[in-house]
């Protein structure tokens, strides 16, 4: 025999549930009363939680699409020194800054440091 208020096996005969105490009183159970299968539930809410997560990721986090041709294409001057002048020019060589300065520094962040009659 269960108990119909907790589904607890109890012994046979009993007038009070020794677990949780309800009146038996009337109310013979002689099965175990059916729960809400929730075994089905979890798995199905984690599976969709998880498609979603992986919906965002692909949807809203977009990769870094940059190709290696245009990362080449950004300036990279390089100090060039002809004669006593400085100029810049780029990775193959090309003259892009004419040689006109005293001195020169690398670029960085878009500038470069020259020396023009001795200030810089």
């Amino acid at each position: 025999m269960f108990c119909p208020n907790c589904g607890r096996q109890i012994p046979d005969g009993s007038k009070f549930c020794p677990y949780c105490g309800a009146s038996l009183e009337g109310k013979y159970v002689e099965s175990k009363p059916k729960r809400k299968s929730t075994t089905i539930i979890i798995p199905l809410i984690l599976i969709l939680v998880l498609l979603f997560g992986l919906f965002a990721l692909i949807k809203f986090i977009k990769p870094n699409t940059t190709s290696n041709t245009e990362q080449e294409t950004i300036a990279t001057l390089i100090p060039y020194r002809k004669g006593d002048k400085w100029g810049f020019c780029d990775r193959n060589k090309k003259l892009v800054i004419p040689a006109v300065y005293d001195g020169a520094d690398p670029f960085s962040q878009g500038l470069a440091r020259v020396e023009v009659n001795g200030k810089w």
